[in-house]
């Protein structure tokens, strides 16, 4: 795995999935926070925004496994799609480095 993406991939995917989390709470808030904006258009906002970053997210965890970058769209299902692309295998062709013997 690349190192470089992986870090990449999780500073933008945990904010999107966290982001997706609040809206779907959002949703179902009752109680209006001022009369200009109803919680509802927030809240699905909020989602549509946690999925892009998600997505984005996922763009560079894809290329940290050396997959094709449409695997990110996976983002899409959100936590699952997160969980489909983590659990797929790691597609690094990288040779390893032979031990030197002393």
């Amino acid at each position: 795995m690349i190192a470089k993406y992986k870090t990449k991939a999780f500073v933008w995917s945990i904010p999107g999935i966290v982001m997706q989390a609040l809206g779907i709470a959002g949703m179902f808030a009752k109680k209006q926070a001022t009369e200009d904006l109803d919680p509802a258009f927030a809240a699905a906002l909020l989602f549509i925004i946690g999925t892009a970053l998600l997505i984005f997210g996922l763009y560079f965890y894809t290329l940290a496994k050396n997959r094709r970058p449409a695997w990110a769209l996976a983002g899409l299902a959100s936590l699952p799609g997160f969980l489909v692309i983590h659990f797929l295998p790691d597609n690094n062709r990288a040779i390893p480095k032979k031990r030197k013997r002393s």
